[in-house]
This record gives structure tokens, sequence and C-alpha cells, in this order.
């Protein structure tokens, strides 16, 4: 599950890429407020002092392994021992706890409780449908529909 969640939350963020072409200039890819970078899309902000920001930016297997390890972090420290307490529709499949990873990543911590509550209420967000879209994807190997992403 864990590596599956890793390549789906590639894909939904930047389609695999880490750089972009912009006024005939190779640079990294910006979120739309300009906060994340690089394939993952790791806020600066926010993992500035933990990671270096400039490799974050221009080493793809740097910026990957530092969405692995922040993946990493949100499972071992907030959805695994927070799963124990759920029940009833709340309770998580492998999918769901994917899916709250990836909760996590674009909220922090808090977007664990947010998405159970959403999922248990059947209430899902658009980013929640569209990181299970590309997680349905990647369990299927439905790797064609990269193309999906141009």
């Amino acid at each position: 599950m864990f590596q599956k969640a890793v390549l789906a939350t590639a894909w939904q963020e930047t389609c695999f890429r880490q750089f972009i072409v912009d006024k005939q200039k190779l640079t990294y890819i910006r979120s739309y407020n300009n906060s994340s970078v690089g394939m993952m899309q790791i806020h600066e902000r926010v993992w500035r002092g933990i990671y270096n920001i400039e490799r974050v930016r221009w080493d793809i297997a740097y910026n990957v392994a530092v969405g692995i390890d922040i993946l990493n972090l949100y499972l071992k420290k907030y959805a695994l021992p927070k799963m124990k307490s759920l029940k009833g529709k709340e309770a998580l499949d492998s999918d769901g706890v994917a899916c709250s990873l990836y909760a996590m990543y674009n909220a922090g911590p808090s977007g664990f409780s947010k998405y159970v509550k959403r999922r248990s209420s059947g209430k899902h967000s658009k980013i929640d449908d569209h990181f299970k879209e590309k997680y349905t994807w990647v369990k299927n190997g439905q790797w064609d529909r990269l193309g999906d992403c141009y």
C-alpha cells in the first residue's frame, strides 16, 4: 500500500515531473501558490530547517526521498496509532489508509481526522477523489493513463 501511495502522490502532485521550461529556462516546478516545489511538491516553509531546500528544488532523488520520508512520518506517527480507535464506518481499509496519508500530505496531521469524517459521511472532497483515482490507476497498473496529465 505504501509504495502505491507514494507513486500516486507523485502522480497527483506533478505527473512525476520535477522541472518545467519557463521563459526558455529550465526551472523546478512550483505549486500554484509558490509554496511547494518539485515532483513531490515539498512545502518549503513547513520543511525548511529539516530538509535542504536547494536540494529539494534541484535534486529529483532528494525531492522524492523527502516526500517518502514525510509520508512515512504521517503513516507511523499519525495514521497507524489513530486507526486503532476507528470503528464501524470510520474504520479504514488499506485504500483508506493510503487516502488518509495523502490528506495529511496536503493538510498536515489534522488532515487525517478530516479525511475520516469525510469518508464516513460519504462526502469526499475533489482532492480525495483525484488522489483515489491516481491510487486506483497505480494499483491496476494503468500507466497508460499518464497521457491524461498532458
